[in-house]
């Protein structure tokens, strides 16, 4: 069938059919020209731009869809055109039967293109006859397996290409997405940019920036501008914060961070139970709602981290230094303070606004040492000069781990879920390029730090929601799907490992006690039915209860540097804390 375009039909996605006798006429005039290979040649609907064939004044805005259609099924049966994409058309053409059901896309209700850029490859319709003196558009092969093939008009693309396109083979080029006709069988798409040669790290790093849509470039200067990079304590906040700089609070991290937004505080009381702090970055305090900041960390979400950078969600002024809770410094911060007992029971809980100053800033490894009593911790602790002994700083360590250890157990015996899938940890030389690399594992270190932030961001949850029911940003986890679930456990069932997925507890148990050559092996598998978290406001969701974490509340409070989330849930703390700011964050 053929349809007559113009502007307003394409926006509005409105096609008309041509009455049979005027379809019939121009069929007649170069539907043979088409179906001949001429999808290339001079005629109207080839000169350049699919959506614009204007050339003829008797067939302006027509396109022979099913014609072209049929060349771009037939111009390319060379394997290498087709490596890594989905199945092509011609299996429907195949005498074997077809047993799965088809069906047929009639009608697009809304149009949702949320990546706009895709990264691929720029190769001739004809990938074994080259580009031709005729042709007048090029296939665009993206890496995303999921993404369909462009064409893209030749005159778009850079002379480079055009003059000798084998040199592009290895190349990878950016295009955007133009538009798809109804019943046309690829997009088409605009060329932006040429990126580099695969294999090299810039290269590749920008074809991550654009499959992802990363924002990456750099902060307007008159953002960074607002900032002094020396921190001062305001009058104005001291009446608003508990000043908790006299405690001992100190960070831990991987050895690289610079972003600190977390850290712990853990004394003694009277009565023997404990006070126990987390600690984290009022970031709040710099981002100011609805300003030209917030807006852009709104826009990037989340920092982005890749192998051999950050691409932050704040500027580096703030997330380096004036935010990050570097030690020996004085900081802004949001604390969640409990009075527990010895085996983590919370007795009482306080949310609010501090200040605070870590005296030291300590690495995972660190920490480790300390939990191992190896004997150069003493040393090691030292070494970074903290503001108080390192005998103390070691026993507040024990202590944490010790509490944190009961949190961890009391949580899986209550029916708590991981599903931790090993991680890879790569060794940089000074160029950037990886020399080795290993499976970065999981020590008591890293578990104390994750049980009580994990416990920061339940508390957190319980109170926003308590005060906004209708209203409190908390992060949800659903159930498994049950069909993939199910096919799971036949799996299981088949080759003699029992288990049972009735509750998040049980199939937790059941992976513990699995066979310790096939653990690591239905880890991974018993993640395939699991849905991805996802935040939500208490108004649009009765069910706020987290599947993994087997807790009714959840939510993030943790890490405002790198998360957008975070802050606004900050932001409902503050309307909490403070009635006079109400209005201005409502």
């Amino acid at each position: 069938r053929k349809y007559r375009f113009s502007d307003s039909d394409v926006k509005s996605r409105q096609i008309s059919d041509i009455q049979e006798s005027n379809r019939e006429e121009i069929r007649n005039e170069e539907f043979d020209e088409i179906e001949n290979g001429d999808i290339n040649g001079e005629n109207d609907i080839n000169n350049g731009d699919l959506a614009d064939a204007s050339s003829s004044p008797k067939r302006s805005h027509l396109l022979d869809i099913p014609a072209v259609n049929r060349i771009l099924d037939h111009a390319i049966p060379n394997k290498e055109r087709d490596e890594g994409i989905p199945e092509s058309r011609q299996e429907q053409n195949s005498d074997e039967p077809q047993l799965r059901p088809r069906g047929k896309v009639v009608f697009i209700a809304d149009a949702l293109h949320k990546r706009k850029e895709f990264v691929g490859f720029l190769v001739p319709i004809r990938v074994d006859q080259g580009l031709g003196p005729n042709d007048r558009f090029v296939h665009f092969i993206p890496i995303d397996k999921r993404a369909p093939k462009f064409i893209l008009p030749l005159r778009g693309c850079p002379e480079e290409f055009v003059q000798d396109w084998k040199k592009f083979r290895n190349h990878y080029c950016v295009v955007k997405f133009d538009q798809w006709y109804p019943d046309l069988y690829s997009p088409i798409a605009k060329f932006v940019k040429l990126i580099g040669e695969i294999g090299n790290i810039e290269s590749e790093t920008c074809a991550i920036y654009s499959t992802y849509a990363i924002e990456h470039s750099d902060f307007p200067e008159t953002i960074e501008a607002q900032f002094s990079t020396h921190f001062e304590i305001k009058e104005s906040e001291l009446s608003k914060r508990k000043d908790f700089r006299k405690k001992r609070i100190f960070s831990i991290d991987p050895p690289t961070a610079r972003d600190l937004d977390d850290a712990l505080s853990i004394e003694q009381l009277p009565n023997g139970n404990f006070e126990v702090g987390v600690h984290i970055a009022d970031v709040t305090h710099y981002v100011k709602y609805l300003s030209e900041l917030d807006e852009i960390a709104k826009q990037r979400n989340t920092s982005v981290y890749l192998v051999q950078k950050c691409i932050p969600m704040l500027p580096r002024i703030l997330c380096e230094n004036l935010c990050s809770l570097n030690p020996k410094e004085d900081r802004y911060a949001f604390s969640v303070v409990w009075e527990m007992k010895s085996d983590g029971e919370v007795v009482d809980t306080w949310i609010g606004k501090t200040i605070i100053r870590s005296c030291a800033k300590l690495s995972y490894a660190h920490a480790q040492k300390v939990i191992e009593n190896e004997p150069d911790w003493n040393t090691t602790l030292q070494a970074l000069e903290p503001e108080y002994s390192a005998d103390l700083i070691a026993k507040d360590i024990l202590l944490l781990d010790k509490i944190a250890k009961e949190m961890r157990k009391k949580r899986f015996d209550t029916g708590a879920l991981s599903l931790g899938r090993k991680k890879l940890n790569f060794v940089l030389d000074e160029n950037g390029f990886p020399k080795s690399l290993c499976v970065y594992e999981q020590k008591d270190s890293n578990k104390l730090v994750e049980e009580f932030m994990l416990r920061a961001n339940m508390s957190v949850a319980k109170f926003i929601y308590d005060k906004y029911k209708l209203s409190a940003l908390l992060r949800k986890h659903p159930p498994p799907k049950e069909r993939q679930m199910t096919e799971f456990l036949k799996f299981c069932s088949d080759i003699g490992v029992e288990m049972c997925a009735n509750s998040a507890g049980e199939l937790n148990q059941c992976l513990k006690k699995a066979p310790s050559h096939l653990k690591h092996v239905l880890h991974f598998l018993a993640t395939k039915p699991m849905h991805m978290a996802v935040y939500f406001s208490t108004g649009d969701l009765e069910d706020c209860f987290h599947y993994a974490l087997n807790v009714p509340y959840y939510t993030h409070f943790t890490s405002p540097i790198r998360r957008y989330p975070d802050i606004i849930v900050h932001l409902s703390l503050i309307h909490i804390s403070e009635p006079t700011r109400q209005a201005e964050i409502s």
